[in-house]
């Protein structure tokens, strides 16, 4: 087994500590939009990136993401922040008060 897929497996954020009712529940009661059969969220980065680690939090609208990419960074203004687009299905995130990928996302 790789380094990669065993870190995979022992970290935490690729478990999930709540149960698909659970999952399914956040979704409805956050009215998360969906598109293509996958639920919608945005992870802003002041970088040009490839994928989108696991752990990462994702915000439900593009003026979230977008702020909370910029505001612990003081040399970088919300302007100069990425935002991406992230279809997702409820097995590939975290719930909580911030859902978190528990994926690595492969942005197109």
């Amino acid at each position: 087994m790789n380094w990669y897929k065993k870190a995979q497996e022992e970290n935490s954020y690729y478990k999930s500590y709540y149960t698909d009712d659970q999952t399914m529940e956040w979704l409805t009661r956050h009215q998360i939009p969906i598109e293509n059969g996958k639920y919608v969220f945005y992870h802003g980065t002041p970088y040009n990136i490839d994928r989108i680690r696991a752990g990462s939090y994702l915000a439900e609208d593009e003026k979230d993401a977008r702020f909370f990419a910029q505001r612990d960074r003081d040399d970088i203004t919300e302007a100069n922040i990425i935002v991406h687009k992230v279809l997702v299905n409820p097995q590939d995130i975290n719930i909580g008060v911030f859902p978190t990928l528990r994926i690595d996302y492969e942005l197109v």
